[in-house]
């Protein structure tokens, strides 16, 4: 399960940088390739392109184990090493286009500043810049994660001098900042994100107590007379 939600990560964020870029560059195409229905097919492609990796990894043919010699997780099974080529050749398939997809953008903003008046671009600039790096870093990040972990057993033969406890304790780091990394982008970068988290007010005062009145009706000589009394 931990390697279908890797793939599907993956995926995703090539998808959304595709939808960003469309944005940015193309509103009207991307209006039709990512309306409500489209977006649901962007979304159920992305599964069912995880769940072939994760029939694969369950599989006897290539299996995914930690190895405590190595203080990470490996490709083991009787097709690990192809296995191992195939998922580098995907990573590739998915982070190129997200690489283009960025740089694409990039441009796009940098074209708009320079064509838009001073003020309106300054603002616009603004705005896109946070979202660029917001999802720059989300996307490219797992490139860089991904070609460390695939490429670790490699650099540890160079003239780096990395020492191998060192080298794949750093793996596992990266991982363990890749699971927390869009949170704390999003509440940094993004002011929507954060006023919406804010207004929940986890450290709010206590809440306002509302005590509901009833009405009582008590007989007396000359009729009924009506009595507002607080509900217990």
């Amino acid at each position: 399960m931990e390697f279908f939600g890797w793939h599907y990560y993956t995926v995703s964020s090539t998808v959304l940088a595709f939808n960003r870029c469309l944005h940015i560059c193309a509103p009207d195409m991307g209006k039709v390739l990512f309306s409500r229905k489209g977006t649901m097919y962007w979304i159920i492609g992305c599964f069912l392109y995880s769940g072939l990796w994760f029939i694969l990894l369950a599989s006897p043919y290539g299996e995914f184990t930690y190895n405590p010699d190595i203080f990470t997780w490996e490709f083991s099974g009787e097709y690990n090493q192809t296995v191992k080529h195939i998922d580098q050749l995907q990573n590739w398939v998915n982070f190129t286009p997200t690489c283009i997809c960025y740089a694409i953008i990039l441009g796009a903003v940098v074209y708009k500043r320079m064509k838009y008046t001073a003020a309106a671009s300054e603002a616009m600039s603004s705005r896109e810049k946070r979202l660029f790096i917001l999802l720059a870093i989300s996307g490219l990040y797992p490139v860089a994660f991904d070609q460390y972990w695939h490429y670790l057993n490699n650099l540890l033969h160079t003239k780096l001098g990395l020492r191998q406890d060192f080298a794949f304790a750093w793996a596992e780091f990266m991982w363990i900042i890749q699971t927390g990394l869009n949170p704390f982008l999003y509440l940094s970068l993004n002011q929507t994100i954060r006023e919406k988290v804010w207004s929940l007010r986890f450290l709010s005062s206590s809440k306002t107590r509302v005590t509901p009145l009833i009405s009582i009706k008590n007989a007396t000589n000359h009729g009924q007379e009506n009595v507002i009394r607080p509900e217990v």
